[in-house]
Parts: structure tokens; C-alpha cells; sequence
């Protein structure tokens, strides 16, 4: 096999990792208004400039869904840390 075909061929080895699938900006801020703003599913797409049927699509991928549980997580541990400040003055 010639050096510059060996060279050209992009296999996953031990030093280079697979890539990683991600989420993109348009779906990264649908999920953003959905979680933090309350905003229902048409409502969050229209605005991140997705279909309401793309926006669904997207949650059948598992990047999709382990991230919006990440940031649900990060919207519990904001909401729990406010409440600790709040025990010690009942309302």
C-alpha cells in the first residue's frame, strides 16, 4: 500500500478516539427554553428555528436525551440549593 494512502485513512485507534455524537445549537437552545423557560415542545422549537416534528425527532437519540437530563439535573441542583437557604425561615 502506498505511504500517502496509509496516511489518508481516518480508523478510531487507541490515540484517537471515536468521535463523540453532539447536539446542536438549534436543538442545544430548544432544549434550553424547554427546560429553564417552561416553553411547550412547538413553542421551544419554532423559537430554536426547528419543526415541531424535527424537535421530536431528535428526542428518539440518545445524545439528545442524556443531555436534556443534564440540564434537568442542573435545573434541580439550582432549585435545591435555593431551598437549603430557605430552612432555617419557615414561611
Amino acid at each position: 500500500m502506498p505511504q500517502h494512502l496509509a496516511q489518508t485513512t481516518r480508523l478510531p485507534t487507541p490515540d484517537r478516539p471515536k468521535r463523540t455524537k453532539r447536539v446542536g445549537k438549534k436543538l442545544f437552545h430548544a432544549i434550553e427554553l424547554i427546560v429553564f423557560e417552561g416553553k411547550e415542545l412547538g413553542e421551544a422549537a419554532a423559537e430554536a428555528g426547528l419543526t415541531t416534528y424535527t424537535l421530536r425527532q431528535a428526542f428518539a437519540r440518545p445524545q439528545v436525551l442524556a443531555h436534556l437530563r443534564e440540564r434537568r439535573e442542573v435545573l434541580r441542583a439550582a432549585a435545591s440549593g435555593k431551598n437549603i437557604l430557605r430552612v432555617p425561615n419557615p414561611r
